[in-house]
């Protein structure tokens, strides 16, 4: 079953008119599509091709009952494939689609038109379709792989750059720590040599003070000396005088 649609949206792709239906069930509206080949090999004779290789969508109208609409069995005529290109070019200037690069709106229009060429081949030959079909799908799988090695690869690249960014983080919170530690270091090697250095001043000014003490004392024992060797010789003088 169809995802069941508010509105009916504009497409390229031709429609009939729509059909009412009975409310489908829960089960049947979560129902997954049914799968078929990837070359479409499983179709019967007698299947409807068109709903195979262009399922009908399901919507609500303004009323809240459900219709399916089918895409349109009557075969193109060469004016409504000009149609097509025109409307195709309008819708394009119009939702302002990209020319290059990747473009959603681009991409969904062309994906439109090629739905559409792929129901007039269908109505004029069913196996010029299916191959269309085909050719559609196996485009659409090649995008997706392409699509998910592109997302495994940016996940890859930004798990890379996360882990970059993180290593970084590390490496600049361990730079502040060793910058901090520099910083300690520095100010406890400067109060240390403050210390030495008033230490050594003072070491010097006590030698000082202890140098200047002996030699003062060295100078009144020599003072004391020379008197006392003076008064002993002046008393050997005297002494001999008196002999």
């Amino acid at each position: 079953m169809s995802h069941v649609l508010k509105n009916i949206p504009e497409s390229l792709l031709r429609y009939a008119a729509p059909t009412p239906v009975k409310k489908p069930r829960d089960k049947e509206l979560n129902k997954p599509e049914e799968k078929h080949d990837v070359l479409y090999r499983d179709i019967k004779v007698g299947d409807e091709v068109l709903d195979i290789l262009l399922p009908p969508r399901v919507f609500v109208g303004d009323n809240l009952d459900y219709y399916v609409q089918k895409v349109h069995r009557a075969p193109a005529t060469e004016r409504e494939i000009e149609r097509l290109r025109i409307e195709l070019d309008r819708k394009l200037f119009e939702r302002g689609a990209r020319m290059s690069g990747p473009c959603v709106i681009r991409r969904e229009l062309l994906l439109q038109a090629l739905d559409e060429l792929i129901r007039e081949e269908s109505i004029a030959c069913a196996e010029t379709g299916i191959l269309m079909a085909a050719w559609r799908d196996h485009c659409a799988r090649t995008l997706k792989a392409y699509e998910d090695l592109y997302v495994s690869r940016l996940a890859h690249e930004n798990q890379k750059y996360l882990k970059s960014a993180q290593s970084k983080c590390d490496l600049q919170e361990r730079l502040t720590v060793l910058k901090s530690e520099i910083h300690d270091t520095g100010e406890k090697l400067r109060r240390a040599r403050a210390r030495l250095e008033f230490s050594s001043k003072a070491r010097d000014e006590a030698a000082t003070k202890e140098r200047n003490k002996n030699n003062q004392i060295l100078e009144s024992l020599t003072e004391i000396t020379d008197e006392g060797m003076k008064a002993l010789k002046a008393k050997l003088k005297s002494i001999k005088t008196g002999v």
